[in-house]
């Protein structure tokens, strides 16, 4: 749930106000805050960044439209308009294009002086990514088209290649130098950041750069020992198993984790978490086999394998003088 407060509080106004009340609420709450006025003052900073966001969304008549039906949800907690990139100092430049809305202007204009005319650099903008948990491990290339937005030209829906560095997460964030919203008067357009949504994976998890799985074993070969074929990110690898191997115990295989390229700190490793396996079915001659063999099993190793307390190993000593007649 978003801890915004509510646009209308924020410019004390109602939802019926007329575009000319949302304009001079903000204008008598971005004087009281400007920084300008506050100097150092950082509570002070951030209100009038709240109100400068307030007013980017109200007094655009279809961004209104779509918060006062969806709330902030309706900027898929982006930060209303402003995308979490601006400052209070961006807010002059940042807001002076796009939709008719020229912050710039009313804040030139209530501060004394007169409308900016010179070039404007253009909107920093967000696009969220999915991709796949192989993709964010390995690395990837990613080509994909922007869609249409009020700070772009709609008829640049050019298609953008994107290089996906191994090792990045969710949230991680790829910034593209002059590709975000248009400039205005002749001003450098504003860089695109996207930012990467990363699928669950059906049976490896991510721990940093460490990749854990659980790989079923069967019951024979954990008692005796053998070898088992586990999957990696870089393809299948052979585990050996030790005699004696316990359910839940971890083995390790090195350098089969993720290879950070998106920060440089190196290659993890793949823990894989033992988990046996018990037929739940035996046919009638497997069962007898099975407990013959069980039968023969000394009830020493019972006792040191499983590390009885004293109680129990007394319990199976008077056993054992029973079966002896002794």
């Amino acid at each position: 749930m978003s801890n915004k407060r509510d646009y209308y509080d924020v410019l004390g106004i109602s939802q019926s106000a007329t575009s000319d009340e949302i304009k001079k609420a903000y204008r008598k709450v971005a004087m009281k805050y400007h920084p300008d006025q506050n100097a150092g003052d950082s509570v002070a900073e951030e209100k009038f960044k709240e109100a400068s966001e307030a007013y980017e969304i109200l007094s655009n008549p279809e961004k209104k439209s779509r918060y006062d039906q969806f709330g902030h949800q309706a900027f898929n907690g982006a930060g209303g308009g402003f995308g979490g990139f601006s400052n209070a100092q961006d807010i002059f430049d940042q807001f002076s294009s796009g939709a008719g809305i020229n912050l710039g202007d009313i804040l030139s204009e209530m501060m004394g002086g007169r409308p900016r005319t010179g070039p404007v650099r253009g909107r920093d903008l967000r696009y969220d990514l999915d991709i796949s948990f192989e993709e964010a491990a390995l690395g990837s290339s990613r080509t994909f088209t922007l869609p249409s937005s009020s700070n772009r030209n709609s008829n640049e829906r050019e298609k953008l290649k994107l290089k996906i560095p191994a090792g990045v997460e969710s949230g991680s964030r790829q910034r593209l130098a002059g590709k975000g919203g248009e400039g205005a008067r002749g001003g450098p357009p504003g860089d695109l950041f996207i930012v990467f949504r990363v699928d669950d994976h059906p049976f490896f998890r991510r721990d940093e750069l460490d990749i854990i799985i659980q790989a079923p074993v069967p019951f024979h070969i954990a008692i005796l020992g053998g070898e088992i074929k586990v999957p990696t990110l870089h393809g299948p690898a052979s585990l050996k198993i030790k005699a004696g191997t316990k359910n839940g115990q971890i083995f390790r295989l090195r350098g089969q984790g993720i290879v950070d390229k998106a920060h440089g700190y190196g290659k993890g490793d793949q823990h894989v978490i033992i988990s046996i396996e018990v037929p739940s079915k035996l046919a009638g001659k497997e069962k007898k086999s099975l407990e013959k063999i069980c039968n023969n099993i000394n009830y020493k190793f019972f006792e040191d394998s499983l590390k009885m307390d004293k109680q129990a190993k007394e319990f199976y000593q008077k056993k054992r003088k029973l079966e002896n007649n002794e």
